[in-house]
């Protein structure tokens, strides 16, 4: 009943580990599953060099999908975030998973993520972490290519009623 894993995310112990944990976590998982299931890795990296050099890594490691939160500590514009996830999304060839997570920087709201939808074709999917159902009904309503996941225990009910295929907790 899997339909995909999730490998390094943004917060709790995640922050403690290095990215070649990260991506031996990935490995493991990959010759575990081998193609049953994709595999999404979140890239954390704090320097652009350093991301790019990560998704490199891992797409070899076995990466289905690329996820990409905002930049932290330093909350940024929307310009700001748009440029850096667009820049980034530049160097993948795989699908792209935007996640939102407000307790890491400035939220991404309404207008910044259909924008990024929009202009990336690689977009495929939103985890969404901020607790704002309105500003998810309306994601939701103005890309209906786009898959949400729900980021926070407290909506997943709400979240896949509201079309939301899968959770990420």
């Amino acid at each position: 009943g899997v339909s995909g894993l999730f490998v390094g995310g943004i917060a709790a112990e995640t922050m403690s580990f290095n990215v070649e944990d990260k991506l031996n976590w990935l490995r493991i998982i990959k010759s575990s599953v081998k193609e049953k299931v994709p595999i999404i890795f979140q890239i954390n990296n704090g320097k652009f060099e350093d991301m790019v050099k990560e998704i490199r890594d891992a797409e070899e490691a076995g990466a289905d999908i690329i996820s990409f939160s905002q930049p932290y500590p330093i909350p940024l514009s929307n310009d700001e975030i748009f440029q850096f996830l667009s820049k980034l999304i530049e160097h993948t060839n795989k699908d792209v998973m935007i996640y939102n997570e407000p307790t890491i920087g400035k939220p991404m709201d309404v207008s910044l993520i259909n924008k990024l939808i929009q202009s990336n074709n690689k977009v495929k999917f939103y985890k969404d972490s901020t607790h704002n159902m309105i500003d998810l009904h309306t994601i939701l309503s103005q890309n209906k290519n786009v898959s949400a996941l729900a980021g926070s225990d407290g909506l997943i009910f709400d979240i896949m009623n509201a079309g939301g295929v899968g959770v990420v907790s």
